[in-house]
């Protein structure tokens, strides 16, 4: 069952890449086909090594269950607060979301009982029930930081003379942090390799609001930067109006709209916000080339986690769907 819904997501992913609508996402079909395909040769494989994993995820079970509770209310208050934050959303929408914040707490109330009756209740069952969550969500994460390597190596097929490259918060002496100051470098190794090979000159887009605590926008300081760094100021085009990275987004494709920018760009951002920065051009039907920039490796845990969650919720109905039809199959 598993290796057709395998093809089924395969097929699906193909389909929407040649029919290019913002609902349908490629890269998130790609991604829950990755798992489905990981799932059923974990299901039917006899190997060593499987039978190995196996055990393991029996074995933690025990501290699944425990941590269960914090996750699922993690995923409850975020679902909540995206919900808050979107325009309002049409009738069959927010039913779905209605059900899926009652069934997640139909299943908190559940997973505290069985803590709490631990000692007196037959736990096989409920093991298997909570090694199969771990399991999925493992081979999520797996299959998530697959693809953001296989974004970050996907080969360009030709420079592009817009460079977009995303913001991220600046501090409140106006300081540029590490991580900005390596996607604003890549955008700058960028514009002098490339500028020979295209037929006009490179411009630059710099994306990011105005927290509360700056002077001026994150766009802003980007910009300075770069123009500290020799670019010159008429090749940038500030956007300081975006919160979010769906704000980034929209905003960059009015600027390309006005621009009559119909071929594909560059789009600069850290290596583990890609995925999210991919899901996002491809909602607005942007065509482009993703470089990720590094980061500073203590900061690599933290931010990967927080991505994933934040996939994990765009991609709701998909989880939702997709473990209850799992738990069904187990």
């Amino acid at each position: 069952m598993l290796y057709l819904i395998s093809g089924a997501f395969a097929m699906l992913a193909v389909f929407a890449w040649y029919y290019r609508r913002p609902y349908l996402q490629p890269i998130v079909f790609v991604i829950y086909g990755v798992v489905s395909l990981i799932l059923a040769v974990y299901q039917s494989s006899n190997w060593t090594p499987i039978f190995i994993i196996r055990y393991f995820f029996m074995i933690i079970s025990t501290v699944i269950i425990m941590v269960m509770p914090v996750f699922i209310l993690l995923i409850m208050l975020l679902m909540i607060y995206t919900l808050r934050q979107q325009k309002p959303l049409p009738l069959w929408n927010r039913v779905i979301n209605i059900l899926m914040i009652l069934s997640l707490t139909v299943f908190l109330l559940y997973t505290l009982w069985i803590i709490i009756n631990i000692r007196t209740i037959d736990y096989t069952y409920f093991f298997n029930l909570y090694s199969t969550i771990a399991l999925y969500f493992t081979i999520l994460f797996i299959s998530y930081y697959l693809l953001i390597f296989v974004i970050h190596f996907w080969p360009q097929k030709k420079p592009s003379s817009l460079i977009v490259i995303l913001g991220s918060e600046v501090t409140s002496e106006g300081e540029i942090p590490s991580i900005l100051k390596e996607r604003l470098d890549y955008g700058y190794n960028y514009y002098h390799k490339y500028s020979p090979l295209v037929d006009q000159p490179i411009q630059f887009i710099v994306t990011g609001g105005k927290a509360s605590h700056s002077r001026l926008s994150e766009a802003d300081y980007m910009a300075q930067y770069l123009i500290q760094k020799g670019i010159p100021a008429k090749n940038i085009i500030v956007e300081s109006q975006a919160k979010n990275t769906n704000e980034n987004f929209a905003f960059i494709k009015q600027i390309m709209d006005d621009m009559n920018i119909k071929q594909s760009i560059t789009i600069i951002t850290s290596k583990f916000h890609l995925l999210r920065a991919h899901f996002f051009a491809w909602k607005q039907l942007i065509t482009a080339h993703f470089i990720g920039s590094s980061s500073p490796l203590l900061l690599w845990p933290y931010a990967l986690v927080r991505e994933y969650i934040a996939f994990i919720i765009l991609t709701k109905e998909i989880n939702f769907v997709f473990l209850i039809l799992l738990l069904i199959l187990n």
